[in-house]
C-alpha cells in the first residue's frame, strides 16, 4: 500500500492505516470508479436514445486489509475507533476527504499474527472533497503583506477590490458548493450575487447594519444562512434565488446590493470535489 489513510470518527477516536502504523488496506475501491445511473428514453423509429437524466448514488466499500505482527493491539484499536451508528472522515494522504457511515463493523480473524480484517462504510455524498479550501475576495480588502519582507522596498498591506465582476476558478472536477461571508462595515441594504454565463442567482433580502457578518453555505449537507446580529436568516432568502453551485472551470460572478454596495467585505470559499483520486 502506497498511501495512508486515516478514519476519524464523530466521537473524536482516529485510526490510521499504513505501513508505519501496521494496519494495512489491501481493497478499497470509493477510490475511483464511480458509476452514475443514466436514463434514456426513445421515440418511435429513433436509433439510439435521449438522455433524460443522470444520477449518482451514495457508494458503499469494503475495507479489507490485516494486521502486520501481533494482532491483539490492532484489533482493539480497529473495534473501539469504528463503530456503528456514528459519522466519520475518511482522509487519503491527509490530501483528500470522504464523509462515510459504518455500514458493516469490523471483522476480524482470530489469528494473533498477520490477522486480515474487513469493514463496511457507505457515502451518502460519493465525491472526494481536497481538504485545502480556496478563498477568493470578491469585495474589500484583499490583503498582501506577507513574510518575509524587504523593508528598504515599498510594500502594500492590502488591495482594494470594487470589481462587480469577480472570476472565480473551480479546479475539481465536479461542481461544487460554496461558503460565502459578507461582512458590512456599514449601512448596506439586500446583497446578490448572479453567475453571469447561467443567470443563477442567490439574494439575500435583508438591511444589514454596521459591524453585521452573515455567512451562508450552500454544501452538499444542505443550504444554511447565518447573521451574527439576527441568527437564522433562511427565511429571507430571495424566493428567485436559484441556490447555484460553481461549476467545474471558470465562474464569472456579478456581485451588487441595492444599497451600500461599497460598504460590504465579501469572500467565497470552497474546496475542490473529485469524482476519482489517485493516491
Amino acid at each position: 500500500m502506497q498511501y495512508t489513510m486515516q478514519y476519524i470518527s464523530a466521537a473524536g477516536g482516529s485510526i490510521t492505516f499504513s505501513l508505519k502504523s501496521g494496519l494495512i488496506i489491501t481493497d478499497f475501491s470509493l477510490l475511483s470508479g464511480l458509476p452514475v445511473t443514466i436514463s434514456t428514453s426513445q421515440s418511435v423509429s429513433q436509433i439510439g436514445g435521449t438522455v433524460e437524466s443522470q444520477l449518482i448514488d451514495p457508494r458503499s466499500s469494503t475495507i479489507k486489509g490485516f494486521i502486520r505482527g501481533n494482532g491483539v493491539e490492532g484489533k482493539r484499536r480497529l473495534l473501539s475507533v469504528i463503530r456503528p451508528l456514528e459519522k466519520a472522515k475518511i482522509l487519503v494522504n491527509n490530501q483528500y476527504s470522504m464523509d462515510v457511515y459504518v455500514s458493516d463493523t469490523p471483522a476480524v480473524e482470530r489469528e494473533n499474527m498477520f490477522p486480515q480484517f474487513e469493514f463496511g462504510v457507505t457515502a451518502p455524498y460519493p465525491f472526494w472533497q481536497s481538504t485545502a479550501e480556496t478563498a477568493v475576495p470578491m469585495a474589500g480588502i484583499a490583503g498582501r503583506f506577507q513574510f518575509p519582507w524587504n523593508l528598504t522596498q515599498p510594500y502594500k498591506f492590502g488591495d482594494l477590490i470594487s470589481s462587480y465582476f469577480t472570476s472565480i476558478y473551480n479546479a475539481g472536477q465536479v461542481p461544487t458548493g460554496f461558503e460565502l461571508e459578507i461582512y458590512a462595515s456599514g449601512a448596506a441594504e439586500n446583497p446578490r450575487f448572479e453567475d453571469i454565463e447561467t443567470g443563477d442567482m442567490l439574494k439575500i433580502n435583508k438591511a444589514l447594519d454596521a459591524g453585521e457578518r452573515i455567512t451562508i453555505s450552500t454544501t452538499n449537507d444542505g443550504l444554511t444562512a447565518i447573521s451574527n446580529v439576527a441568527g437564522d436568516i433562511e427565511g429571507l432568502i430571495d424566493i428567485d434565488s436559484t441556490l447555484f453551485s460553481l461549476r467545474s472551470g471558470d465562474n464569472v460572478i456579478r456581485y451588487d446590493a441595492d444599497s451600500g454596495r461599497e460598504n460590504l467585505t465579501v469572500s467565497i470559499r470552497f474546496s475542490n470535489k473529485y469524482a476519482g483520486v489517485v493516491v
